[in-house]
């Protein structure tokens, strides 16, 4: 995929864009997405115009001057520089649900703060409505197992044992076993089946 590329997914087709960086966007059935902008050299310039459909993107800190990874709707900028964060576009609508970090949604001239746990939806570049996310359960693996969870159509979202992170299921986000036990958390996650994958690692 290079820039000006335009991918677009059926109705029961999906895909994942995989940018240099190791940022993701998976695109869900009936998605039309065109990628503006894609550099990858440093700092890291990824640029996103999104037509219609459900977009999930979980992209790389990058805190470096110049870093950009926007979504671009008809009358919305998303912002972001490494967060997990899901934006749709719908009957001519907008909206912005972020499921981990801060995410900015730039309306004209008004910048509004899109906090972990709240949704927004747009309405003729003005925020309609703001809600919380309702989470619907969460699963904990502790050491010294990593874990990933894998959907049908071969999405993961978990962890390494070499501390790569990775989230490409909507839906679902994972903390860094490094840190202490591996937490999974699930808002509004496609039904299907999961197969959950444990690695186990030296803990000495």
């Amino acid at each position: 995929v290079t820039a000006g590329m335009r991918v677009r997914t059926g109705p029961d087709g999906h895909a994942l864009l995989t940018f240099p960086d190791g940022s993701t966007a998976a695109l869900d059935p009936a998605t039309d997405v065109q990628v503006e902008q894609l550099s990858a050299g440093t700092p890291r310039q990824v640029q996103l115009r999104q037509f219609s459909g459900h977009l999930w993107n979980d992209v790389v800190s990058d805190a470096r001057v110049g870093a950009t990874y926007e979504v671009h709707t008809a009358d919305a900028v998303v912002q972001v520089h490494g967060t997990v964060f899901e934006t749709a576009v719908e009957n001519g609508q907008a909206s912005v649900a972020t499921s981990e970090g801060n995410v900015d949604l730039l309306l004209g001239a008004d910048r509004v703060p899109v906090p972990a746990g709240e949704v927004i939806r747009t309405a003729g570049g003005r925020v309609a409505e703001r809600a919380a996310l309702s989470g619907v359960g969460s699963l904990t693996v502790n050491a010294p197992f990593t874990a990933a969870l894998i959907s049908e159509r071969g999405e993961a979202t978990g962890a390494r044992t070499d501390g790569a992170i990775f989230r490409q299921i909507r839906g679902v986000t994972t903390s860094n076993p490094g840190a202490g036990a591996q937490r999974f958390d699930f808002q509004n996650v496609d039904p299907g089946t999961y197969t959950l994958l444990l690695q186990r690692f030296d803990s000495r």
